[in-house]
């Protein structure tokens, strides 16, 4: 588990420490990547692993998912560029501190998980089949426990309806890859197909430029610098 200060912990430094600092959770019923617990982002190699650029979509010619979106007023299908790809989240802390991992698959697309509780006396209307409180099997219990929609108070109650998950939800944020234990090779993939490339300084600092390089090119060391062409931000603690 890591602890300690931005120094000693470059990625979450004396923030995770103040709750006993971080670590890497095995992944949970249905995903198939470690999740971080302070968090919650996707491990670095696991992420590497699947994630392509935002290259034209199986589907059609669209390069890009706002291309997809322009060419599709009400699309067809999912932009799908062969994998999962990154989409960012607004910079509300001033760098790319975060994307969202979409089009992120299940290894098991048959597996059941909960899909809507409804808190009513009267079943539901609408095409989802729902199951009474009263009526939930063993099984279907495990799969609330393991959702996190477990009995609270004075146990099941309502209505719960299943079915299967179509994609995966995993988000990243950047600042692991301030972590000197993501191999080169990860971390040159993450950054070429989410088009950044970060450089971590051991005060805390960040910076970071676009890129357009195979992803397979290896990543170099990262520089003692503290300036770069697009954007320099302090994020010791974050």
């Amino acid at each position: 588990m890591a602890t300690g200060t931005p120094t000693e912990d470059p990625v979450h430094g004396g923030d995770a420490g103040r709750w006993g600092g971080w670590e890497w959770r095995k992944p949970r019923r249905g995903d198939h990547f470690r999740t971080c617990s302070y968090c919650g982002s996707i491990h670095p190699e696991d992420l590497a692993a699947e994630i392509v650029p935002q290259g034209k979509c199986l589907g059609c010619d669209a390069t890009g998912w706002e291309a997809h979106f322009r060419l599709h007023a009400e699309p067809e299908h999912p932009y799908d560029p062969g994998g999962p790809y990154a989409s960012w989240a607004d910079r509300k802390y001033g760098w790319p501190h975060k994307f969202y991992v979409e089009n992120l698959l299940p290894r098991d697309p048959g597996l059941l998980h909960c899909f809507s509780h409804f808190t009513g006396e009267q079943r539901p209307d609408g095409a989802l089949e729902y199951v009474a409180a009263a009526d939930l099997t063993r099984e279907q219990k495990k799969i609330l426990e393991s959702d996190g929609m477990g009995p609270r108070g004075e146990g099941y109650s309502g209505w719960y309806a299943f079915r299967p998950r179509s994609r995966l939800f995993a988000k990243f944020y950047t600042v692991h890859l301030a972590d000197p234990r993501v191999p080169a090779e990860a971390r040159g993939k993450i950054e070429a197909a989410s088009s950044v490339r970060f450089h971590f300084t051991g005060d805390g600092r960040v910076s970071w430029h676009g890129v357009m390089v195979p992803c397979d090119e290896p990543h170099p060391p990262s520089p003692e610098v503290t300036g770069g062409a697009d954007g320099d931000q302090q994020v010791a603690g974050t």
